[in-house]
């Protein structure tokens, strides 16, 4: 899989992780996100197996799409002039 692509889902990841952690938080204190709002529709149970299944798919896609440091440096354009 190309580099941007893995880097692209490895960003999508920790976003939806960090908007389920987010939701938790904010449930604590009866706030929600306006994008997480449908959640809570459902019920308290409903609405925490949702979270915590957004951390759990957004970790995985975080850690399986992790994109190793010497894959991010290019190499130069061969066009350049020395």
């Amino acid at each position: 899989m190309e580099t941007q692509k893995k880097l692209q889902l490895q960003k999508s990841g920790g976003i939806l992780a960090l908007l389920g952690l987010g939701s938790i938080l904010l449930s604590l204190f009866d706030y929600s996100f306006m994008v997480l709002a449908w959640i809570d529709f459902f019920g308290d149970t409903v609405a925490w197996i949702i979270r915590i299944g957004l951390i759990a798919i957004g970790l995985t896609l975080y850690f399986k799409y992790d994109v190793d440091d010497a894959d991010l440096f290019f190499e130069e354009d061969e066009d350049e002039p020395d």
